[in-house]
């Protein structure tokens, strides 16, 4: 990129956005003909942004279970117990949800990260209405 380019970038991704709004089937049939072309290509980029999004709403979380030791199998926690409405409004895709938790900067009062074990039990605690039961994380062995 010479250095024009990089003097003008703000206008010339302004007036990017602005073309591929106006020209929005145009975009949409170059892109579905790229895949089909490269899928190879495709796959790896996408493969790279998913990593990078997992890898920096880890790393904004501390990387491990708010509630146990664990930091294998780590999935985003909606604390106010809303993420059934929100994987609705992002049909379910967990990359539009952790997209989102990055978007919003990485609110410690709305989100963290739990493993399935506690995201388990956390559901359990939230939304079943029969006798409570004690669960134990097959990890670390912690009682809820």
């Amino acid at each position: 990129m010479d250095d024009w380019h990089k003097a003008h970038r703000k206008e010339l991704n302004a007036y990017n956005r602005e073309w591929n709004r106006k020209h929005k089937r145009n975009v949409a049939a170059w892109k579905r003909r790229y895949a089909k072309r490269h899928p190879e290509r495709v796959k790896a980029t996408l493969r790279k942004y998913f990593d990078k999004l997992r890898a920096d709403v880890l790393l904004a979380y501390g990387g491990k279970c708010a509630l146990c030791p664990q930091t294998e199998h780590l999935t985003i926690d909606h604390i106010n117990g809303d993420g059934a409405e929100h994987r609705k409004r992002k049909h379910r895709h967990w990359a539009a949800i952790w997209a989102d938790v990055r978007r919003e900067g990485y609110p410690k009062d709305k989100y963290r990260l739990l493993c399935r074990s506690c995201n388990t039990r956390e559901w359990y605690r939230l939304f079943w209405k029969g006798p409570r039961r004690v669960v134990t994380c097959p990890k670390c062995g912690h009682e809820f």
